[in-house]
């Protein structure tokens, strides 16, 4: 019986572990002043162009913790207001091109 709670334990361990890191590393969350991917935080004031992204956004630097875009996350290719180009990605690439482009043409207008 101990030795089954102890193995109960570890499980239990192991999986919030994973859980915890998930949450953490691919958080996506985009409001009027800023772009949050994993633990990298990019000010929205920064981005100046968003187009979706073909064979060109390898190379390029990613957004968040990783080397290159998460799994099963699609990319979408930012420029910067320095000239620079950066990868940003979600679950809904689609979904988080058009809330950038939506937030341009806001801070455009305004």
């Amino acid at each position: 019986y101990p030795l089954w709670l102890g193995v109960g334990l570890l499980v239990f361990l192991y999986t919030l572990v994973l859980v915890r890191s998930r949450r953490r590393f691919l958080r996506v969350e985009l409001t009027a002043s800023t772009l949050v991917q994993g633990s990298t935080r990019l000010p929205t004031s920064q981005v100046s162009g968003v187009r979706p992204a073909d064979e060109d956004h390898y190379g390029i630097r990613v957004l968040g913790d990783g080397p290159v875009v998460p799994r099963r996350h699609g990319p979408v290719v930012l420029r910067l207001s320095d000239g620079t180009r950066a990868v940003a990605w979600a679950r809904d690439a689609d979904g988080l091109r058009r809330a950038l482009e939506d937030l341009l043409r806001t801070r455009a207008t305004s």
